[in-house]
């Protein structure tokens, strides 16, 4: 009887080994590429124009009154969470045209984008579960607020979720590439 032929005498490599190397270099390549998109503060400023912009269209088509009301919110609630978004699409806007002028949108303007971005965030998120389209979406912006917000030298503080009502399921952890690809995909 011949032996059997070894042709392989490294070690062993079982499926988890091979799926733990293949996400941590899907990983690592997605930040590469997150990365080198921001090389200048000009296209760093145009992202996050972009970035705001992309935001709002998200945060109109994932919380549409219908969609709040089924969640059990109050009207007044519903009418709260629909002025926050109109105010964050006005300041999209404005920031947008203020990036293709060429001069920078106004603190107060950048600010009230960051104070309508966690209003909704601390409205929502205790009614919806984790891993819905709306809890996604939510924690997307929340996310990418912060790269926005440095794009245009303004730091903002770490969100804190709510403690309000726990809310069922684990929240999506969101990079700000990560956060980019689910918002462009909800707004178009």
């Amino acid at each position: 009887m011949k032996p059997k032929l070894k042709l392989f005498y490294g070690p062993k490599l079982d499926k988890r080994s091979l799926l733990t190397g293949a996400v941590a270099l899907s990983a690592l390549a997605l930040s590469r590429c997150a990365t080198s998109s921001t090389s200048s503060p000009t296209t760093a400023i145009q992202q996050a124009a972009t970035d705001i912009t992309t935001i709002s269209t998200a945060l109109q088509a994932a919380l549409t009154p219908t969609t709040l009301t089924s969640l059990g919110l109050s009207a007044s609630t519903t009418s709260e969470i629909s002025t926050l978004v109109s105010t964050l699409t006005s300041d999209a806007t404005s920031i947008a045209s203020a990036v293709t002028a060429s001069t920078t949108p106004t603190s107060s303007t950048l600010s009230e984008v960051s104070s309508a971005i966690t209003a909704i965030a601390n409205t929502v998120l205790p009614f919806v579960p984790g891993g819905s389209v709306i809890e996604m979406a939510v924690d997307a912006a929340v996310a990418l607020l912060p790269t926005v917000l440095a794009a245009f030298g303004l730091a903002g503080a770490p969100y804190q979720m709510p403690t309000a009502k726990p809310k069922a399921g684990a929240p999506t952890a969101f990079n700000a590439a990560s956060a980019r690809v689910f918002l462009k995909g909800l707004a178009s």
